[in-house]
């Protein structure tokens, strides 16, 4: 890092060798407040179409959504298998889907949310919770969470292929963040009939002209036997950072959002949106 003059800045802003000066006093934008247009959403909204009659079951580690967050409401919370607490992350991710809270609107206000999971992350248990979901009539899965990132579908892969495949259900995972989990894509969003979502920067405006990559999604396909697999399938909105272009959702406290980044973040931005 160097400190230099408003003078000598502006002139080797004009070096070939320098892509851009930033400008470090930029605030972090709430990004939910377009990631909803951005991602295509707005306009059925628009017309009405908010996801009624549409049921949606979240699983995540925790597995608690909070209750106290006065823009997260009627939603089923089972308790089952999740902790006793509420979890921030399960909260952002309940939130892009069905927060009632502007300018930080889910994407499908109107749909039955369904929360759930494993406290500890019990790969056992989240299958029993997904199957008790989908006994509860869930017609969507949202799954921010991985279990393996060795580019090879494993049993949990394998249970959603089967929850797609026999119960006419549609299962959405996130693909992962690198460097949490490397360039591989992540399972269970490996499944053949899992939708697997990467993240993209909309740089806090509508305009795809001007979106890039999130620098943490991950893309690495996996291995089939002839080279021929692609994951993800599709991206959505994730942000950058907690503190660049990030995600803005519900929190466990005053004033009820919090700011997350990460495909864990583009997952239900398609959930909310089929």
């Amino acid at each position: 890092f160097v400190e230099l003059s408003p003078k000598i800045m502006k002139e080797i802003e004009k070096w070939d060798e320098i892509d851009e000066i930033a400008d470090g006093s930029k605030k972090a934008y709430e990004l939910l407040t377009t990631a909803r247009e951005s991602a295509g959403v707005k306009a059925l909204n628009d017309q009405g179409l908010n996801g009624n009659g549409i049921k949606v079951a979240v699983l995540e580690r925790g597995g608690r959504a909070s209750s106290d967050n006065p823009y997260l409401s009627d939603f089923y919370q089972d308790g089952w298998l999740s902790c006793l607490w509420a979890n921030d992350h399960t909260t952002q991710v309940a939130g892009i889907i069905k927060s009632t809270k502007n300018p930080e609107k889910g994407l499908s206000t109107g749909v039955s949310l369904w929360v759930g999971g494993s406290c500890y992350g019990n790969m056992a248990e989240m299958q029993n919770r997904s199957e008790a979901a989908r006994d509860w009539g869930a017609n969507v899965f949202n799954l921010s969470w991985y279990s393996s990132n060795n580019l090879i579908p494993d049993n949990l892969a394998k249970f959603y292929d089967s929850i797609v495949f026999n119960n006419w259900r549609t299962v959405v995972a996130s693909a992962g963040n690198i460097p949490n989990n490397g360039e591989n894509v992540t399972s269970p969003s490996l499944g053949y009939n899992v939708i697997s979502v990467g993240s993209f920067n909309d740089k806090d405006n509508a305009n795809w002209a001007d979106d890039i990559m999130s620098s943490f999604s991950s893309w690495r396909n996996p291995y089939s036997s002839h080279g021929d697999r692609e994951k993800p399938e599709v991206v959505a909105p994730g942000g950058e950072s907690a503190t660049v272009n990030p995600i803005t959702s519900l929190g466990l406290s005053y004033p009820w959002t919090a700011n997350s980044a990460g495909t864990s973040f583009s997952a239900p931005m398609v959930a909310g949106g089929i």
